[in-house]
C-alpha cells in the first residue's frame, strides 16, 4: 500500500462511521500558547474535548502533521524515531466511548488493512477491567496476547493518578504488531514489537494525589502511527525502509555515490539527512525560518545535524537544497503546502548549508590548533569546555573531537562536556519555551459558542453599523465600558481590517448614542475580530447598536502600500530571476517591507531597475481585480500562494494588471496608478539567503523624494558645486582626503622611534621567569590600526621582552592594539586578554592571540581612567600587589 492510499483508506473508513474528515493543523499552532510545535492529533481540539468548542461536529478524525524533539538525539539509530511524522486520529467528544473506538480500530487494521490477527497484541491500564472485557469478549483477542501495564505505560499522561498534572486524564490502550515468531513468548519491552496504535480514555479529572472525579463528558482521542503502519504494510521494520522516506534516501546515496542499505555504516547518516530535511521543509512551509531564537533554533539545530552527517559522507558542496524536489515527489500531494514553499525551502536549505559549513571547518582547524598546544605541552586531555564550544558554536559532533583526540592519544573531559550542555539545554528550553498552561480557557473561549465570528465588510468601505456583542476590559468580560478604560470589542460586522497576511490592522472611531470608542489596532483570533482601544468619550454597553468608522487616509496610506508589495514581488522575479519567493512582509500607513529569497545583495543597478518596473507598471493604471475561487483553480490560473500562510478550500486572489496574481485577503487600490509612486528606501540583508527591501508611495514618496533632494542641494552648496556635479566633486575630495591619510600614517612611521622612546619611560617592570617583563599601558594621538601596529612593532624592538596595551586617540573613536613577547605570556600577560579587558571598561569590542590582539572603542569614554584600571588589575595580578620600576 501506497502513503497516500492508507492515509484515505483510514480517513474514508471514519467517515464511514459517522467522523467528520478535518484537516490537519499547522505545525505551529495559531491559537495555543503552550506549545512550540503541534505535537499530537488532540492538539487543536482541546476546546472539544473540554466541552467550550464550537466546532458542528461531535466525532472527528484526522491526518496531523506533528514535530517532536524529544528523541532527537534517537533519529536514524532507531527504526521508529522520528522528529516529523504524521498521527491517524479518531476523535469523540463526548459521543462515543471504549467499546467503539476498540471495536473500529480492530476493523479497520484487521478487515480493512488485513493485518492478521496473530500479529496483533494488545495493553490496557492495569485497573482497566473495562476496556480488557472488551477486547477479549468483543473482539476475541486471546487473554495471553492483552498485557496489564502500569500508569507510566497505561495512562495519559504517564503517572497522572500519582504525579499529575491536574486536568482531564484517563487510562489508555495501545495496540502492538508482532514481527516475531508464531509461539515465541511476548515482552511489551522486547524489539520485536511495533506500537501501532494507542487509544486514550479521557474518563477522570484529576483534583489531586490519585483522587479522580469522573468527567461528564467522556471523550475518546485515537492515534495511530501512520509510518509504522505503512512499514507492517510494506513488510518492513523501519520506517526508514517505507516510500516514505526510500525515494528521499535513494536521492542522498546518488549525492554521497554510496550504495545505501539499512546495515550501511553511514546508514544512520544518510537516514537522518533524510529526516531532518524533511521535517525542515514542513516547518519552513509552516512560516518558521531558520534563526538563533525559539521554533527557528530547531529548524537550524536539525539542519546542522544533517549538514555534518553530508560531511561526515564526503559531501563538500551545500546539497539539503537538492533534496526538496525528493520530498516534494513523497508528500506533496498529500500537503500541497510544501509545494508552495519549494522556493523558500530551497534558498534557506541553501544558505544555511554554506553558511555552516564555512562555520564547521573553521571548527576543525581551531580543534587542530588546541591540539597541536596540548601535545606541546604534553597534557593528555581535551577539556570540556573546549569540547563543548566545538560542539555548539562550530557544530562539531562529540564523537567527532573523540575519535580525533583517541587517535593522538588524548582523551576529551566528558563529564565537564555533559555540564556545559545541560547548561545549554536550559538555555534553550527558556530560548524556545512556550508559555502557558495546558487546558486554559482563553477569553475568546468563553463566549465563542455563543457568539458568531466576525463578519468583515470592508472591502469597498470604511463605513458600517453594526451591534457590539462582547466588550472585554483585561481579557475579562464586560458589560460595559467607561469614558477613559482601556479594551476591546468583537463586533457582529466591521469594516475594519485585521492585521493578517503582513497588512497591519485598522484603526478609526467607533460610535454609540453616548460615546465614542477610539479604535487603535484590530487583530483577529479564530475568526474574531478584536478591535482594541480606549473609551474616549462617555459609555458603551454589550448589544448596543454601534457606527465604526475606519481611518479612511490611513487605510488608503495601508492599500497603496500593500499594492506595491505585489508589484515589487512580480519585479523581483522578473529581474533576479524566479528563484525568489516571499519571506515575509510588513504593510504599514508609513511603508512596506518585504522579504525575499535571494543569496546575494542586491546590486545598485538592479535595484534601479527594480523601481523603475515598478513605477512603470503604476503608470499603466492597471486595474486592480479581486475573485473568489477553489484554491486549485487559483493555483491553475497561476495565482502565486506565499509560504507560511493559511489558506482555506475558497480563497481570494488578486490581480494587478499582466505580471502579479497572488492569493491574498488584503485590501488594495482599485487601479495601480493610485499607488502614486514607489521609491525605495533600503535594501537590507535579513538572514542568511533572506534579503529586505524597504519602499514607501503616494504622500511618503514625494515626501521623502523632496528631502533628498533638500539635502543633495545642501551638500552642493556647502561644496561649492551644483547637483549634477556633486558625485565627481565628492569623488575629487575622498581622493585628497586618502592622500592627506597617507602622507600623516608614513610621518607617524617616521617619527614613531622617537615616540616609541618616549612611552617606554613610563613602563613598569614586573617580575618574570627569566627575567623582568616590561609592561606599557598608555594612550596616543590617532585612531588608525595600521599605524598603531607600526608604532607597537617599534616599541618591542627596544624593550625586550614586554607586554604593551596602546589605545589611540581619533575624532572617530579609539584604536586599540595589544602585543606580548614569549616571556610576557609566560609571566601572564596576553595580549588577547589585556584587550578584552580594556575594551570591556571602554564598551568597544576586540580580540585576537595571546602575542598580539586589536580592537575598537567609541568616542566619548574616559580612556585615561580606564588604562589606569587596567594597569593597576595587571600589576596587582601578576605581581601579588606590588611592582618595581
Amino acid at each position: 500500500m501506497k502513503p497516500d492510499e492508507l492515509r484515505e483508506a483510514y480517513l474514508s473508513f471514519f467517515e464511514s462511521k459517522g467522523h467528520t474528515r478535518y484537516p490537519s493543523d499547522s505545525l505551529v499552532p495559531e491559537n495555543d500558547p503552550t506549545l512550540l510545535f503541534t505535537g499530537a492529533g488532540m492538539n487543536q481540539f482541546k476546546e472539544m474535548f473540554l466541552g467550550i468548542g464550537n466546532l458542528p461536529f461531535s466525532r472527528a478524525t484526522t491526518s496531523q502533521k506533528c514535530f517532536r524533539t524529544g528523541d532527537l538525539d534517537n533519529v536514524g539509530r532507531t527504526y521508529y524515531h522520528q522528529t516529523f511524522f504524521e498521527m491517524l486520529g479518531n476523535f469523540s467528544f463526548g459521543d462515543y466511548f471504549k467499546k467503539e473506538a476498540i471495536t473500529w480500530q480492530w476493523e479497520f487494521l484487521t478487515e480493512v488493512l488485513k493485518i492478521p490477527q496473530e500479529r496483533l497484541t494488545v495493553s490496557v491500564y492495569k485497573d482497566d477491567d473495562e476496556a480488557f472485557d472488551i477486547w477479549h469478549k468483543d473482539v476475541g483477542v486471546p487473554k495471553d496476547r492483552i498485557w496489564r501495564l502500569g500508569a507510566k505505560d497505561n495512562y495519559w499522561p504517564a503517572n497522572a493518578p500519582e504525579n499529575g498534572p491536574n486536568g482531564p486524564c484517563g487510562p489508555c490502550s495501545e495496540v502492538f504488531y508482532d514481527f516475531g515468531s508464531p509461539g515465541e513468548e511476548g515482552d511489551p519491552e522486547a524489539g520485536r514489537y511495533s506500537e501501532i496504535g494507542n487509544l486514550v480514555f479521557t474518563q477522570y479529572n484529576r483534583v489531586g494525589k490519585n483522587e479522580l472525579e469522573p468527567l461528564a463528558q467522556k471523550n475518546i482521542d485515537t492515534g495511530m502511527g501512520f509510518a509504522r503502519i505503512l512499514a507492517v504494510l510494506n513488510g518492513v521494520r523501519s520506517n526508514f525502509e517505507t516510500e516514505l522516506f526510500l525515494p528521499i534516501i535513494r536521492a542522498i546515496a546518488k549525492i554521497a555515490d554510496v550504495e545505501y542499505t539499512y546495515e550501511h555504516e553511514f546508514g544512520q547518516q544518510v537516514r537522518r539527512i533524510a529526516e531532518h530535511t524533511r521535517a525542515a521543509v514542513f516547518l519552513i512551509a509552516a512560516g518558521v525560518k531558520p534563526s538563533n531564537e525559539g521554533r527557528g533554533y530547531v529548524v537550524r539545530r536539525i539542519l546542522r545535524r544533517a549538514i555534518r552527517d553530508g560531511i561526515a559522507l564526503g559531501i563538500e558542496r551545500p546539497f539539503l537544497h537538492e533534496l526538496v524536489d525528493a520530498v516534494l515527489d513523497v508528500m506533496g500531494v498529500a500537503y500541497p503546502e510544501i509545494e508552495t514553499a519549494a522556493g523558500a525551502a530551497r534558498a534557506f536549505l541553501k544558505a544555511e548549508d554554506e553558511t555552516f559549513r564555512a562555520t564547521y571547518h573553521t571548527g576543525i582547524a581551531l580543534l587542530e590548533k588546541e591540539l597541536a598546544r596540548l601535545e606541546a605541552s604534553g597534557e593528555k586531555t581535551l577539556d570540556g569546555k573546549t569540547a563543548f564550544v566545538l560542539y555548539d558554536s562550530h557544530g562539531f559532533p562529540l564523537e567527532l573531537s573523540e575519535e580525533i583526540c583517541r587517535e593522538r592519544g588524548i582523551s576529551v573531559d566528558r563529564a565537564a562536556f555533559d555540564k556545559h550542555m545541560a547548561e545549554q539545554r536550559e538555555r534553550s528550553r527558556e530560548r524556545s519555551a512556550m508559555k502557558g498552561e495546558v487546558f486554559v480557557a482563553t477569553a475568546i473561549t468563553a463566549f465563542k459558542r455563543d457568539v458568531a465570528p466576525t463578519e468583515f465588510v470592508g472591502y469597498g468601505q470604511t463605513d458600517a453599523e453594526s451591534e457590539a456583542v462582547v466588550l472585554l476590559r483585561a481579557d475579562e468580560q464586560a458589560d460595559r465600558l467607561d469614558e477613559g478604560e482601556e479594551g476591546r470589542l468583537v463586533i457582529k460586522a466591521t469594516p475594519f481590517y485585521a492585521e493578517s497576511g503582513g497588512q497591519v490592522g485598522d484603526a478609526g472611531t467607533i460610535e454609540t448614542k453616548n460615546g465614542v470608542f477610539r479604535v487603535t489596532d484590530t487583530k483577529k483570533s479564530e475568526g474574531y475580530f478584536l478591535h482594541s482601544g480606549v473609551m474616549e468619550r462617555g459609555t458603551i454597553s454589550r448589544g448596543e447598536k454601534v457606527a465604526l468608522h475606519v481611518d479612511g487616509a490611513r487605510r488608503a496610506a495601508i492599500t497603496r502600500n500593500h499594492s506595491v508589495t505585489h508589484l515589487l514581488h512580480a519585479a523581483l522575479r522578473a529581474i533576479l530571476g524566479t528563484h525568489v519567493a516571499q519571506a515575509g512582509s510588513m504593510v504599514g500607513p508609513d511603508r512596506m517591507r518585504f522579504d525575499f529569497t535571494h543569496t546575494q545583495p542586491v546590486k545598485r543597478d538592479e535595484l534601479r531597475a527594480l523601481a523603475e518596473w515598478v513605477n512603470a507598471e503604476i503608470l499603466k493604471n492597471s486595474d486592480v481585480e479581486t475573485a473568489e475561487m477553489p484554491i486549485a483553480e487559483a493555483k491553475a490560473a497561476g495565482a502565486m500562494a506565499l509560504f507560511g500562510e493559511k489558506y482555506s478550500d475558497v480563497v481570494r486572489v488578486v490581480t494587478i494588471g499582466e505580471h502579479s496574481m497572488e492569493l491574498c485577503g488584503g485590501i488594495h487600490v482599485g487601479g495601480s496608478a493610485e499607488v502614486g509612486a514607489g521609491l525605495i528606501t533600503q535594501e537590507t540583508s535579513v538572514a542568511a539567503g533572506v534579503r529586505r527591501i524597504e519602499m514607501v508611495t503616494g504622500g511618503g514618496a514625494v515626501t521623502l523624494a523632496n528631502a533628498r533632494e533638500g539635502a543633495l542641494l545642501e551638500l552642493a552648496a556647502s561644496l561649492k558645486t551644483n547637483v549634477d556635479s556633486l558625485a565627481p566633486r565628492v569623488t575629487s575630495l575622498q581622493q585628497e582626503i586618502r592622500e592627506l591619510k597617507k602622507a600623516d600614517q608614513q610621518r607617524r612611521r617616521e617619527s614613531g622611534g622617537e615616540v616609541a622612546e618616549q612611552l617606554l619611560k613610563s613602563a613598569v617592570s614586573v617580575p618574570g621567569d627569566s627575567g623582568d617583563v616590561k609592561l606599557l599601558v598608555a594612550a596616543v594621538d590617532g585612531d588608525d590600526v595600521p599605524t598603531l601596529q607600526a608604532l607597537a612593532d617599534e616599541v618591542r624592538k627596544r624593550a625586550g621582552e614586554c607586554a604593551l596595551m596602546l589605545a589611540g586617540r581619533g575624532e572617530s573613536g579609539t584604536a586599540l592594539v595589544a602585543s606580548a613577547t614569549d616571556g610576557a605570556i609566560r609571566a601572564g600577560l596576553r595580549a588577547g586578554d589585556m584587550l578584552k579587558d580594556l575594551a570591556g571598561r571602554l564598551g568597544g569590542k576586540g580580540g585576537g592571540r595571546p602575542q598580539t590582539a586589536q580592537g575598537r572603542a567609541p568616542v566619548g569614554v574616559d580612556l585615561d581612567e580606564a588604562l589606569d584600571g587596567l594597569r593597576n588589575t595587571l600589576q596587582n595580578t601578576i605581581s601579588g600587589g606590588g611592582s618595581s620600576r
